[in-house]
């Protein structure tokens, strides 16, 4: 799998700005990345399901902007970090307020 693929077209600047700033949020906590796995991974026991959890290795291209994390991943990481959701998500530029339009349709 390419970068582009993992990072679905995203401006590679957008996401390594909201790596960094995931990054900020472990280091400025005091985490390191096995402390995230091991709280993901109580996380995802207790949802019942592995989505939640984060390896490091996944944390690790997520903080360099060169995957983006599932919703399941980005919840994980606020309740890690004790963030809000908004936050996290207006790293990757998205607000719960934006109203994106669906794409039109071709007529055939």
């Amino acid at each position: 799998m390419n970068a582009k693929s993992r990072t679905h077209g995203k401006p590679k600047t957008l996401l390594a700005a909201a790596g960094s700033r995931l990054r900020k949020l472990r280091e400025t906590r005091a985490l390191t990345m096995r402390q995230v796995h091991a709280e993901s991974q109580r996380i995802a026991r207790t949802a019942g399901h592995r989505l939640f959890e984060i390896v490091p290795s996944r944390l690790h291209l997520i903080e360099r902007g060169r995957h983006i994390p599932n919703l399941y991943r980005l919840y994980t990481l606020a309740c890690v970090y004790q963030s809000g959701i908004r936050q996290l998500l207006g790293f990757y530029g998205l607000t719960l307020s934006t109203k994106l339009r669906p794409a039109r349709r071709k007529k055939h």
